[in-house]
């Protein structure tokens, strides 16, 4: 936990999450409750934005939770391990933008992140991948089940074309015998099978990205940049706070 700071309420999550990234273990990493008004994720790792005329060393990295639960499925309402794999996903990201230069970041996570969907959706998939192949699949599937029978649940509109498909996560999984038993996978694709039979699912999952939808993403990504950059500025001095 050196250079991490989290609630208490979070640690021991946090801890198990960091344990899957020890390429991590110098990198300044702080979680953050906020209630993002407008935005509605419920966690995000934020890129070093307004740090990046700091050495790299210096850099800060937060995970900002979203405590405004009127707008989105709530990091409080998910299991421990759902928890772990909400968390092992942004440090994917982490693990991304430790090695990226100042024109990396400014270059992918501003201007590709808010005009390209289809390589948003890359890098998603690479981010999960990257989750698969050190061991902590089964805590992001876990929680990627959760988001999405609470989507199903309250039949959102909004499809699910970011993330990778329920089925090609399981495939992914099956290409690591030695990390995931056959119990594991067994179980999640029943878990899996029971949402696909519930009102709404084919609904929400959709692969294709359409024109519309890649404008959307671009009109909606504009939109909440504002508020989160707000959001970036605010933070920069919990840094202090944490010291």
């Amino acid at each position: 936990m050196y250079r991490k700071k989290s609630p208490e309420k979070f640690s021991k999550v946090f801890e198990k999450a960091l344990s899957y990234f020890p390429e991590l273990k110098d990198a300044y990493i702080f979680i953050h409750e906020k209630s993002l008004f407008g935005v509605q994720h419920t966690l995000r790792a934020y890129p070093p934005f307004v740090v990046l005329h700091w050495k790299k060393q210096n850099w800060v990295y937060p995970i900002v939770i979203n405590n405004n639960k009127s707008k989105n499925l709530s990091f409080y309402d998910m299991s421990e391990d759902e928890q772990i794999g909400a968390l092992v996903h942004e440090l994917s990201h982490i693990s991304v933008y430790i090695k990226c230069s100042r024109m990396d970041i400014a270059n992918l996570y501003m201007y590709k992140y808010a005009t390209n969907k289809t390589w948003v959706r890359n890098m998603e998939k690479e981010t999960d991948l990257r989750v698969i192949a050190k061991g902590a699949g089964v805590y992001l599937f876990e929680a990627r089940l959760h988001w999405l029978l609470f989507r199903i649940k309250n039949t959102y509109k909004e499809t699910q074309d970011t993330y990778m498909l329920p089925d090609e996560f399981i495939n992914e999984l099956r290409k690591f015998p030695d990390l995931y038993t056959k119990e594991e996978i067994f179980k999640l694709n029943n878990e899996l099978q029971a949402l696909k039979i519930m009102p709404n699912y084919k609904q929400i999952i959709q692969n294709k990205i359409s024109l519309m939808r890649r404008i959307k993403h671009a009109f909606k990504t504009i939109y909440c940049f504002f508020p989160e950059f707000i959001q970036m500025v605010y933070l920069v001095p919990i840094k202090k706070i944490h010291k």
